[in-house]
């Protein structure tokens, strides 16, 4: 399992994140003005940000 942020735009952040804290962690580096984040949990064969990687 590894996790991505979602951006409040549905922009899914290319970073892979090992753990949701660590997700969290680079959301709160990266927060944007304007939006707001959800972290997503995907497996690692069905996650399609890093399956067209």
């Amino acid at each position: 399992m590894h996790y991505h942020i979602r951006w409040s735009s549905g922009k899914v952040d290319w970073e892979r994140y090992n753990s949701r804290a660590e997700a969290e962690a680079g959301a709160r580096q990266l927060i944007r003005q304007e939006g707001t984040h959800e972290i997503e949990e995907f497996s690692d064969t069905a996650c399609p940000r890093c399956r067209n990687a």
